[in-house]
C-alpha cells in the first residue's frame, strides 16, 4: 500500500509542515499574538485637524481645535451614506400599488415546436 518513494515522502512532509507553520504564523499575527503584550500601540495624536462641522452653516473657526487636541468625530458626520441609499430607514410600500407594477402582464410559458429546435448536434460540420 505504501508505494510512495521515501525521498518524495520526505518532500511532501516538509511541504505540509511548511504550510502548517505558515498558516499558524499568519493566524497568530492576525489575532494579535505575534509578539508584544497584545496591548494597543499608542499612536501620536494628530494635530491641526478640522472636523466636519456639526451644524450646517457653522463657520470653520468654530470647529477648529488647538494643536494636540483630538476632536471627537462621529461616523455619521465623517462618513455620510452613499447617495444610492435611501434617506429614510423605512421602505416606501407605495411601489406595490403603482402603475409600473400593476400594468405588468402575467408569465406565459414559451411553447417550442419540433421545427424550432434546429440541428441534433450543432457542433458537427455541415
Amino acid at each position: 500500500m505504501d508505494t510512495l518513494d521515501p525521498k518524495k515522502k520526505k518532500i511532501y512532509i516538509a511541504v505540509i509542515l511548511l504550510c502548517l507553520l505558515t498558516t499558524g504564523g499568519v493566524l497568530m499575527y492576525g489575532f494579535g499574538g505575534g509578539g508584544g503584550s497584545g496591548a494597543a500601540v499608542d499612536a501620536p495624536a494628530p494635530t491641526g485637524l478640522t472636523p466636519v462641522s456639526p451644524t450646517p452653516g457653522a463657520s470653520p473657526s468654530a470647529t477648529t481645535h488647538a494643536p494636540g487636541v483630538v476632536p471627537q468625530v462621529t461616523t455619521k458626520s465623517a462618513y455620510p451614506a452613499p447617495s444610492v441609499f435611501p434617506a429614510e430607514p423605512q421602505f416606501d410600500l407605495d411601489i406595490y400599488g403603482s402603475g409600473a407594477l400593476t400594468d405588468l402582464s402575467d408569465y406565459v410559458p414559451l411553447t417550442v415546436n419540433e421545427s424550432d429546435i434546429g440541428r441534433e448536434n450543432p457542433f458537427i460540420t455541415y
